[in-house]
């Protein structure tokens, strides 16, 4: 098979349509609303990792830091999944929520000699980081319908895709591809079966692998692209907490578009600049 119809097939169409017709599938097995909450997560981070594993991107057993990415996705799954099912309190979802920033630090950060800043700085950054992206976009996410909130999300790892590849990681690029195809694929299932079907829980695994991906690229990238673009991406849905007018309509839905992408696109363009 030739490489660019396996990145079509492994890296977006096998990914989308996984995530699509896992969450379908469980959340039409589920029998109350609060119930149906809980597949996203386990449908988002399977559909990452079969494709991700099926295209030689990653191998079974780790060599590079960043080849714990597919580790990454089972514990958010874990953790999406829980914070969903036992209903949890705010309180115990900010205790899952630093779970999950723990897991990802500890997972992704590399333990190099040479690594400057040391490792506890990156690994406090990260954890710190997971942690309140999770808590900040668990309120934003309650204003959005799941689909206008995923379809976002999927425009923020394309873009993060394409700075990764910018930054020379066409392989971590490909890696975050796969996210964007899989939060994709959800935001698919939900605008077919709004009421039966929730993206909640998908979240943690999202900002989980978000936060490793561009984390993860910028230590392995030896351009020019500066560090404040990477963050850019991570923080751009955060943008939503900006209040468009209560009756705006279809304004408010561009003011809400425009603010996520505005980050990205300077990630983008300061990344081109600096690459070329």
């Amino acid at each position: 098979m030739p490489l660019d119809f396996q990145v079509i097939v492994y890296g977006i169409l096998l990914p989308s349509g996984l995530a699509a017709g896992m969450l379908t599938l469980l959340s039409n097995l589920q029998s109350d609303g609060t119930a149906r909450r809980w597949p996203a997560a386990p449908a988002m981070g399977t559909s990452f990792i079969v494709g991700v594993w099926l295209f030689p991107w990653v191998p079974f057993s780790p060599i590079a830091h960043w080849h714990w990415l597919p580790y990454v996705a089972l514990t958010g799954m874990a953790i999406g999944s829980i914070a969903l099912w036992t209903r949890g309190s705010a309180g115990i979802r900010i205790v899952l929520y630093g779970l999950a920033g723990v897991a990802t630090a500890w997972f992704l950060i590399p333990n190099w000699d040479d690594l400057r800043p040391s490792y506890s700085v990156y690994f406090a950054g990260l954890a710190s980081g997971v942690l309140a992206v999770n808590v900040l976009t668990d309120r934003v996410a309650r204003r959005l319908s799941d689909v206008r909130y995923a379809t976002l999300l999927c425009v923020t790892a394309s873009a993060g895709a394409v700075l990764l590849v910018l930054s020379g990681n066409l392989k971590l690029g490909q890696l975050t591809g796969v996210l964007a195809a899989s939060t994709g694929g959800g935001a698919a299932a939900a605008w077919r079966r709004p009421s039966r079907v929730s993206m909640r829980s998908a979240w943690p695994v999202f900002n989980m692998l978000l936060c490793g991906l561009m984390l993860s690229g910028y230590l392995n990238s030896e351009s020019d692209v500066p560090f404040l673009c990477y963050p850019l991406v991570v923080i751009s849905p955060l943008t939503l907490w900006i209040r468009p007018p209560r009756k705006g309509g279809r304004r408010a839905i561009a003011i809400q578009t425009a603010g996520v992408v505005a980050p990205l696109a300077i990630a983008l363009v300061v990344a081109v600049i600096r690459a070329s």
